[in-house]
């Protein structure tokens, strides 16, 4: 199942092509794909897997701050980003290879097509100065002795010392792109073995952040207040994200729960209604409920939204945060709103 955030007809074909393969292997879509400067292109899921996918020519050409709001983006849904371009400053992007660029695989479109479409993940990893591969160490020793041939014999050929084929052999150091060749082609064995990247998570410092409108800096006060950790998105068609409840014991100590421990991570819209974009940001943010199901959009007056009775996602106002005493009332009232919508939708199907 695909979701647009808009005319389908003015999907960019990169965005379109990636996001029919998904599709084709089953990952529910979401392309966000007319405002390219975001983070992020496209969310899928297909069970527990979740890929945020940011879609360029060129992987120098992006900024610091896309990479870094990607990688917060897919840390907080609990994903995996990845980059899918062509080429660099200097040279096309090879098959089979990954990239990287601030700490998140890049990979070309062949590459992609591969690893969702016939589950052949890469062998190769791009590094400054060359190409290095893993291998099954275990497995080169095994062969090198069968064929009793030493250590010292396998250094001497591919030009390193005795100490390197030792820890090839326990898996303790990739080896060169040229070494491995020279290796299959002696023993006419592949000793390489493919990267799992989807298990490949790079490493992340939350940014502490707060609104940028008045409007943004009333609801993170209140949000705050009750007991809730904000933190707010810069490249994202969504504002807020929720990263930690914070409870207190009956000693009044506080206990911080981080968000990735729940089920689904909260994705919230906030908008004053006379805002242009509140129907849109609306839109977005009720696509990706179908990704994610907790998703919320907080205004400053629900009566003024277009069409209300059409909304399918949860909506708050800035008078009812006041209202609450703690972030235990914030989810059941968010619990209810949703289930209501729920039950509502199953009536009318």
């Amino acid at each position: 199942m695909c979701f647009i955030a808009n005319d389908d007809l003015a999907v960019p074909d990169d965005v379109r092509s990636i996001g029919k393969i998904l599709e084709t292997a089953g990952f529910n879509v979401f392309m966000n794909f007319k405002f390219r400067n975001f983070c992020f292109d496209i969310i899928a899921r297909k069970g527990t897997n979740l890929l945020i996918f940011k879609v360029t020519q060129n992987i120098d050409r992006l900024k610091p701050t896309q990479t870094e709001e990607l990688k917060f983006l897919a840390h907080i849904l609990q994903g995996t980003p990845f980059i899918v371009a062509e080429r660099n400053r200097r040279d096309p992007l090879e098959n089979d290879t990954i990239y990287k660029r601030d700490e998140i695989i890049a990979i070309n479109f062949k590459t992609f097509q591969n690893i969702i479409l016939y589950q052949q993940n890469p062998h190769i990893i791009a590094k400054r100065g060359g190409f290095i591969v893993r291998i099954d160490g275990p497995k080169l020793r095994k062969v090198r002795e069968e064929a009793n041939i030493s250590r010292s014999t396998i250094a001497s050929e591919l030009g390193v010392s005795k100490k390197a084929i030792v820890n090839y052999e326990q898996d303790r150091m990739n080896i060169s792109l040229e070494s491995v060749q020279v290796l299959k082609k002696r023993f006419q064995v592949d000793f390489t073995v493919p990267i799992e990247i989807l298990q490949i998570h790079p490493k992340v410092e939350l940014p502490i952040r707060q609104g940028e409108s008045s409007f943004e800096k009333e609801i993170d006060q209140e949000l705050v207040k009750i007991g809730l950790q904000t933190f707010w998105t810069k490249r994202a068609p969504f504002e807020l994200f929720l990263n930690q409840i914070i409870q207190k014991t009956e000693a009044g100590q506080p206990i911080l729960k981080s968000l990735t421990e729940w089920n689904q991570p909260i994705i919230t819209g906030v908008s004053e209604t006379d805002k242009t974009d509140i129907q849109k940001k609306i839109e977005i943010v009720s696509k990706l409920s179908e990704l994610k199901n907790k998703v919320l959009v907080i205004v400053d007056d629900a009566s003024k939204l277009e069409d209300k009775a059409k909304i399918a996602i949860p909506v708050m106002e800035e008078g009812e945060l006041r209202k609450l005493s703690s972030s235990k009332e914030f989810i059941n009232l968010l619990d209810k709103r949703s289930q209501k919508l729920k039950r509502e939708k199953d009536s009318s199907a």
